[in-house]
């Protein structure tokens, strides 16, 4: 399996490409299209991040094979734990994609902007995929012996869902959702466990299971030594990280209170049957 990174989802607004930048969709897919779209090859070493917008969607630096996980792989009712197949340069070939409209119900869930985002994929790569339920190798993230967690992952006092602040009145501190990580390092804020697996399913190469059964969200605080091959998620090769810590192994256990124990289970993969290079349009 190769490593997914994970992205996190940002609020901004969608700046779109000057007007040479553009391209009307063709309707090719029985999905709904976005109304403009442009995909470019990106090579710079900008930090990569993604995310869906009333309406639009943007991505910056990102691997087609990160752009199939935001598009088949986000809802409960068609998830996607693993892709198979598909040539090298799925994560290596990097590019910026900028779309927009017409999402009917911006301010619902992202289904249909998924949806849309499947559709771009098949039309400017004419990607082909199917879906198959096997049994994979993973690692099951549990409670270590003890049962409770350790100092580096807490209970979070912000409810993403409704912005509601549980800390006590006056308690300093910036509050916001999201998932950041640079080679040795992972912080996570109002994030439920189920996105911690899968940060940590990017890291060690094999799908992490959540069988923690920590409900709600939480805090984290992780560092390691990375291994000479962890991607580079923040951009620059030259940027400082740990390099006498413990494993990513040994800073789940002793800094989460959390082990990843080896195993397997039944996951929901999705297997690419034809994918050609970017069609320049």
């Amino acid at each position: 399996m190769r490593a997914i990174a994970l992205f996190v989802l940002v609020s901004a607004s969608v700046s779109l490409p000057p007007q040479g930048g553009k391209a009307n969709v063709p309707a090719t897919s029985s999905h709904p299209q976005f109304e403009v779209a442009s995909i470019r090859p990106n090579r710079s070493l900008s930090p990569p991040h993604a995310g869906f917008r009333p309406n639009a969607f943007e991505a910056v630096n990102a691997t087609v094979r990160q752009l199939m996980m935001l598009a088949y792989g986000g809802e409960p009712q068609s998830v996607v734990d693993e892709i198979v197949g598909g040539p090298a340069w799925l994560d290596t070939e990097r590019f910026d994609v900028f779309a927009r409209g017409a999402i009917a119900d911006p301010t619902g869930t992202q289904a249909q902007g998924r949806a849309m985002l499947q559709s771009l994929l098949e039309d400017r790569f004419s990607l082909r995929v199917r879906r198959l339920r096997q049994e994979r190798p993973v690692y099951r993230l549990v409670l270590a012996p003890g049962g409770r967690p350790a100092r580096g992952l807490r209970q979070a006092p912000l409810d993403c869902g409704t912005r509601a602040d549980t800390r006590p009145k006056g308690t300093p501190g910036i509050m916001y959702c999201g998932i950041d990580r640079a080679p040795g390092r992972s912080t996570g804020r109002s994030m439920p466990m189920r996105l911690l697996a899968q940060t940590l399913s990017a890291l060690v190469g094999r799908n992490v299971v959540d069988e923690t059964r920590l409900p709600g969200e939480w805090d984290w605080d992780l560092e390691w030594s990375p291994a000479p091959t962890e991607p580079a998620a923040r951009g620059t090769a030259a940027e400082p990280s740990p390099s006498d810590g413990p494993s990513i192994f040994a800073a789940v256990r002793e800094q989460l209170g959390l082990r990843m124990e080896s195993g397997r289970a039944p996951l929901d993969v999705l297997v690419i049957d034809a994918i050609d290079r970017l069609s320049p349009n």
